[in-house]
C-alpha cells in the first residue's frame, strides 16, 4: 500500500499517477483543502490532513492503519511543505511550523504504521554550485537560505529515522490539476495572450519534469521495497538548464511563438527575497539503483 502525504499537488498527483499506471496497490492520498474530499476514488482513498495540526495527522495515520493488510508494507512519500522560499523568509515561524513541527509530528504518529518513507528534499540545501561543480549526496552541505536551511533540519529528523530522502531540483510539466496551473500553463497563456514574459537566464539547476521525478520516486520503492539501500538519493537531470532554456523549449517542441519569452539574468531580478544560485547535483548514484544510462527532461 502507498500513502502519498501531499496527493493534491504537482508532484503528489504525478506519483499517484505513475503508481495507477503501474500497480494496483491501494493509495491513500492526503489533501489540505477545506473542500472535503473523503472518499474512495477506484484504488485511491482521499484523506484531509493538516499537517499542523495533531489531531487531524492522528486521523490521518487512524485510516492507513485500518487499510493496512497483515503482513503488508506501507510505503509512503512525504511531499507536502511550506515549499516557496521567499514566503520562508517572510513567514520564518509558519515555515518552521509546517515544515518541521509537522513532520516530527507525523513521524511520531506514524512510525508503528509505516515501513517505509520517502522524503522529498530540495537542492536549496546544497548550497551553491562555483565552476559548475555538481553536488554528491556525501558531500558536505551549506544551505543557501532559510528553505534550504528548514529543508536540511527536515532531511536530519527522516534519516534519524531510519527512512529516506530525495533532494530535488526545479520541477515543471503540465499540472494534473486543473484548478492548479503551474510554469508551463503560464507559458502557454502569456504566448496565447501576446505578453511578453521575462524568464531567469542564468540560473541553472539539474532541473527535471514532474513526470521523471515521480517515475524515478516509484522505481525506487518497486525495486527495494521499503529498504532502499542509500539513506539520500538526488533525483535530478543529467544537464544543467535555466527556466528560460525551459520555456523556450518547451515552446519550441510545442510549436508556440517563443519570441515573447524573454530572458532575464538573475542580477536584474527584484522579486526574490530569498538567494538564488545556480545549484547543480549528481545524479550517478540514482542511475546506478536504476540501471539507467542517462536522465533527461521529457516536455
Amino acid at each position: 500500500m502507498y500513502v502519498i502525504i501531499g496527493g493534491k499537488g504537482y508532484l503528489g498527483s504525478y506519483i499517484i499517477k505513475n503508481i495507477q499506471q503501474n500497480s494496483h496497490e491501494k493509495i491513500i492520498a492526503s489533501y489540505h483543502s477545506d473542500k472535503i474530499l473523503n472518499q474512495i476514488d477506484g484504488n485511491i482513498i482521499w484523506q484531509q490532513l493538516d499537517i499542523a495540526n495533531e489531531k487531524s495527522i492522528q486521523d490521518f495515520i487512524d485510516i492507513v492503519s485500518k487499510n493496512k493488510k497483515q503482513d503488508e508494507e506501507v510505503k509512503c512519500v512525504y511531499v507536502i511543505g511550506y515549499i516557496r522560499p521567499d514566503n520562508c523568509v517572510k513567514n520564518p515561524e509558519l515555515a518552521i511550523n509546517i515544515n518541521i513541527r509537522g513532520l516530527v509530528n507525523f513521524l511520531k504518529y506514524a512510525k508503528n504504521t509505516l515501513d517505509g518513507l520517502i522524503f522529498t528534499s530540495t537542492d536549496f540545501v546544497a548550497g551553491e554550485s562555483i565552476n559548475d561543480y555538481k553536488f554528491k549526496e556525501t558531500d558536505i552541505v551549506t544551505p543557501v537560505n532559510l528553505f534550504g536551511m528548514i529543508k536540511y533540519t527536515c532531511e536530519t529528523i527522516v534519516l534519524s529515522q531510519g527512512y529516506n530522502v530525495v533532494r530535488l531540483p526545479f520541477m515543471f510539466g503540465k499540472s494534473l490539476i486543473p484548478e492548479k496551473p503551474h510554469f508551463i500553463e503560464h507559458i502557454e497563456r502569456v504566448i496565447r495572450n501576446k505578453e511578453n514574459f521575462d524568464v531567469l537566464s542564468d540560473y541553472y539547476e539539474t532541473s527535471l519534469d514532474y513526470d521523471t521525478v515521480a517515475n524515478c520516486i516509484y522505481l525506487l520503492f518497486e525495486k527495494y521495497g521499503t529498504k532502499i539501500p542509500e539513506p539520500i538519493i538526488n533525483i535530478v537531470g543529467d544537464d544543467k538548464i535555466s527556466k528560460y532554456e525551459i520555456a523556450v523549449n518547451y515552446a519550441q517542441k510545442n510549436n508556440l511563438d517563443t519570441s515573447y519569452i524573454k530572458p532575464l539574468p538573475l542580477k536584474n531580478a527584484d522579486f526574490f527575497v530569498a538567494k538564488r544560485c545556480t545549484i547543480l547535483l549528481d545524479n550517478t548514484l540514482l542511475k546506478k539503483l536504476l540501471n539507467k544510462d542517462k536522465i533527461q527532461i521529457k516536455y
